[in-house]
């Protein structure tokens, strides 16, 4: 007796929903032992294995595109090498293969979101923002040569700084103009 197709689609989704529940808890093993992995250097190429079997895992998954962002935000968080380069090297071994594109987008938008909220007085301007656009251009000309991929994403939060600094001005200039 064949089983009833509703009860096949439903099995189907209860196992996808199983495998999809087995790689958030693989990502959120890998977001708790982030800092931990980064500062040990015996363990780096172990690390780097590592997400790329998390990333290896996911294309049995219908979530594909936010998985490999998942992995990115992740990095985000990952602390500055020995040398003081953001992202330390096992994040930029990950993040700079050609066909990570997807994970350098949550890296860049966690990387971008982890700022938080910022305040200033209503006459400031875009001070705030040149300063983190002046620590991301430094940081992706410190890995440009090495790691091309991740110094364009780090080029590219930069100039969403300034952007930003250049719109506060703006603003500062007109409430000048209003008081």
């Amino acid at each position: 007796k064949l089983p009833h197709p509703n009860n096949l689609k439903q099995q189907r989704n209860r196992q996808a929903f199983a495998k999809f529940d087995r790689l958030r808890k693989i990502l959120d093993f890998f977001s708790r032992k982030l800092e931990l992995r980064c500062q040990e250097v015996s363990t780096q190429l172990a690390w780097v294995n590592g997400c790329l079997k998390v990333q290896s895992n996911r294309v049995n998954t219908s979530r594909l595109i936010m998985c490999d962002q998942t992995l990115g935000q992740i990095l985000a968080h990952a602390p500055a090498g020995e040398d003081g380069i953001w992202p330390c090297p096992p994040a930029q071994e990950v993040l700079d293969r050609p066909e990570m594109d997807e994970m350098r987008t949550g890296f860049s938008i966690s990387a971008w979101n982890k700022r938080g909220v910022t305040s200033r007085s209503p006459w400031d301007g875009g001070a705030q923002e040149r300063d983190l656009a002046s620590y991301y251009r430094g940081q992706a000309k410190r890995v440009q040569h090495s790691h091309p991929n991740v110094g364009a994403a780090l080029e590219e939060i930069a100039k969403r700084y300034e952007h930003d600094g250049k719109r506060e001005d703006v603003e500062a200039n007109l409430r000048k103009e209003n008081y």
